[in-house]
């Protein structure tokens, strides 16, 4: 779908169980260093274990055994999988992937309809299940990346943003126009001559849409006949609206008081809602401009994960609060 493909870069996470307890070595008999100490004349190493997981506020409790245990790391009680400890969203045991999964299903399924002339899916609130999940991939994506922007200086930011897009990118376009609109003409037409001059050429195709915006959808006059006439690989078009919002964070961020303080981001994320709430009365300053249209639609949603994760310690995730979640 192009929304999904975006995520950040996962935060580094010290579990604060440790793996095992730092047993040091003898010296001398008698001699303690650290949490092993020789008996002289007993031939055994009585080692001390700490408690794991002591409470806030006093020393680990010591006990003692003839036999060396390692304990082995456990979540600590009361820790829910997928969350810190303080209730946060762990950056990487989570659930993401997985409901990413799913919003790509929900795309497929959609285009299946357009696809084989048979409108446009369920529909609701003038978005199909296709629309509803790519905006749930801008929700995901403005989570992330806003996490990763403020991790990260500028120049690595916009380095890894470019190389987790544009590779991918640029590849299903060589492919599209190079391998399978060639199938597709020799198909329809009963021959390869002319696919390299026809309009829009398939070298045109890549060079027009390499910059995320798709202006051309079309090679060479092949799919004339299908449902989506004169259309390849349409989902791409969401990148070029996903980029923006990449752009976006990235620049604001680079303002340090808008690392320190929530309310810049909260207030980017007013303006976009009020911008499409005002779409219509704006429209003659505007002129309809339809790309503006969309960044200001999916950007809305982008900076509302943003959003998310600047209030995320103020904002921790229960289970209980789910349903009515899922209602609004």
């Amino acid at each position: 779908t192009g929304a999904g493909s975006s995520a950040a870069e996962p935060e580094p996470v010290h579990d604060p169980v440790p793996d095992r307890p730092a047993h040091a070595h003898v010296h001398g008999p008698g001699h303690t260093h650290g949490q092993e100490t020789h008996q002289p004349g007993t031939g055994t190493d009585v080692r001390d274990h700490r408690d794991p997981s002591p409470s806030p506020g006093r020393e680990p409790e010591m006990t003692s055994s003839a036999t060396a245990t390692i304990p082995t790391a456990t979540r600590p009680a009361g820790r829910r999988r997928g969350l810190r400890p303080d209730g946060t969203l762990d950056p990487r045991d989570n659930s993401l992937n997985l409901i990413r999964l799913f919003l790509s299903w929900c795309v497929l399924f959609s285009n299946s309809f357009y696809i084989s002339g048979n409108g446009t899916g369920p529909v609701w609130k003038n978005d199909n299940l296709g629309g509803w999940a790519v905006i749930g991939f801008f929700v995901i994506s403005g989570y992330l990346i806003t996490g990763s922007r403020a991790r990260s200086d500028g120049g690595k930011y916009l380095i890894n943003r470019v190389a987790r897009i544009f590779p991918g990118f640029v590849l299903a376009l060589v492919v599209t126009a190079f391998v399978y609109a060639p199938i597709g003409y020799y198909l329809e037409f009963g021959t390869i001559d002319g696919f390299l001059t026809t309009p829009t050429t398939p070298f045109n195709y890549v060079f027009t849409n390499l910059l995320l915006e798709i202006k051309h959808y079309g090679i060479a006059g092949t799919l004339a006949t299908a449902p989506e006439a004169f259309s390849w690989n349409g989902s791409l078009w969401t990148l070029y609206y996903e980029f923006y919002c990449y752009i976006i964070v990235g620049l604001l961020l680079t303002v340090p008081l808008a690392r320190r303080r929530a309310w810049p981001i909260i207030s980017l994320w007013v303006a976009f809602v009020a911008a499409w709430a005002l779409w219509e009365p704006l429209l003659g300053y505007t002129e309809g401009n339809g790309n503006l249209h969309f960044l200001l639609k999916l950007g809305g949603y982008f900076m509302g994960g943003a959003v998310l994760w600047v209030l995320r310690t103020r904002l921790p995730l229960h289970a209980w609060a789910a349903i009515p979640a899922l209602a609004v």
